[in-house]
């Protein structure tokens, strides 16, 4: 398999996911094609996606192994220069390289609706139900590619949201 992002060839890591589907080598895999603003933050990506890959039903704290990891995860995810749309493109296209061959992929789509029980303290969020106004969190709408026969081939996009105070 030659795949090329960026002029970078990815094969090897796409042989490697394949054979040795392990939450770093697919974090290495998915995310080769990764074009933040610079290369420090392309390797913390790596990383952070194959530490939270690892758990990924736990809290950062948890899949964390010290504190000083949970930290550097944090300072990712705050950083400024990181954006949703770097984070999405790799996955666009690790989706597109798995779906390459397929007779068909389906484009699957959900909104969720997010809450936050300790919201009173996290600005930002919005309504979840217009009346009554007391549950907040955001919404979070989803577009996966999946397979003929149901096997998920990757996501294709999200979008969240809160809404407006007046909504």
């Amino acid at each position: 398999m030659k795949s090329y992002c960026g002029g970078r060839r990815i094969g090897q890591w796409a042989r490697r996911a394949a054979k040795e589907p392990s939450p770093r080598v697919w974090a290495a895999a998915t995310y080769a094609c990764a074009d933040l603003p610079d290369a420090l933050l392309n390797a913390r990506l790596v990383q952070t996606a194959g530490t939270v890959a690892s758990k990924p039903l736990d809290s950062i704290p948890r899949v964390s192994r010290d504190w000083a990891e949970a930290k550097a995860i944090y300072r990712f995810v705050e950083n400024e220069r990181v954006t949703v749309d770097g984070l999405l493109q790799p996955l666009r296209q690790a989706t597109a390289r798995q779906g390459t061959g397929l007779s068909a992929v389906v484009a699957v789509q959900d909104t969720t609706y997010m809450t936050f029980p300790k919201a009173n303290v996290i600005e930002g969020l919005g309504a979840i139900v217009a009346q009554p106004r007391t549950t907040v969190g955001m919404l979070v709408h989803s577009t996966l590619a999946v397979r003929e026969d149901g096997l998920p081939v990757g996501l294709l996009d999200v979008q969240c949201w809160c809404r407006e105070p007046n909504e």
